[in-house]
């Protein structure tokens, strides 16, 4: 399923795949993923009895039946799209057969799971990961979903400019400088309309290579480098009573 979404990715139409995993003992998921990585999978642990509108009946199904639904919504990043938030609520669901907070172990190995807060009615999606190896962009599927999108506005951006002409230096061959600086802000003001000003990430700057010389390699490297926004996985709140009178002057 990796080398299937990849090749997606290759062909320009970036994508990402979500898994159902079976009903097991956390011991062999842990086993079975030790050495497992993919930034292009999300695997689902946790069945849930589902409520179905259409026949009436509450059915075992896995958690990734409703995170399908919920990832269908419009939008890429957490606070726009309900299967990214935080704590997203899972609709439909009247039971959950394995809980994250309640028996840990599975969210360290990149594994989606569910799960219940106390004091909060329902149940959550725990985390929302890709099965990305640890320190990756892609642990947090909303640095797949942002990156997928700016790859397919990119590739909207630059296509009409294949086998167009374009002024390169007198000395060198390397890109015109001016010619250089169009691009890339023609380029970000695609991004900042379509990625950054929707909120779904802080910056996305373009840079094309000052140093291919296009007379004899008409192939010019561009890179965009996305800033990622930033999110509460864990909120640490301290309370303390406050005294007025004992505040030094």
């Amino acid at each position: 399923m990796s080398a299937t979404a990849n090749g997606f990715a290759t062909a320009n139409r970036p994508v990402w795949a979500m898994l159902e995993g079976p009903v097991d003992t956390d011991a062999n998921y842990k086993t079975a993923f030790a050495s497992q990585t993919s930034v292009w999978v999300d695997v689902c642990v946790g069945d849930v009895m589902l409520y179905s509108p259409l026949t009436g009946r509450v059915e075992q199904r896995n958690h990734a039946w409703n995170k399908a639904a919920m990832t269908a919504v419009p939008g890429r990043s957490y606070g726009d799209d309900g299967a990214e938030q935080a704590v997203a609520k899972l609709i439909g669901v009247t039971r959950i057969l394995r809980d994250e907070n309640k028996t840990p172990g599975l969210d360290p190995f990149n594994l989606s799971t569910i799960c219940t807060y106390p004091g909060a009615s329902g149940f959550f999606i725990y985390e929302d990961h890709m099965l990305a190896p640890q320190g990756s962009d892609y642990t947090y599927k909303v640095g797949r979903r942002v990156l997928n999108q700016v790859g397919r506005i990119a590739y909207s951006f630059f296509l009409p400019k294949l086998n167009g002409k374009v002024k390169v230096s007198k000395t060198t061959g390397y890109i015109d400088e001016d010619a250089a600086t169009a691009i890339e802000k023609a380029s970000d003001m695609e991004l900042f309309q379509e990625v950054t000003n929707e909120g779904d990430a802080t910056l996305c700057t373009t840079a094309l290579s000052r140093t291919t010389n296009l007379l004899t390699t008409p192939n010019e490297p561009v890179t965009i480098d996305v800033e990622l926004n930033g999110y509460f996985r864990n909120l640490s709140v301290s309370v303390g009573a406050f005294n007025p009178g004992l505040v030094p002057a």
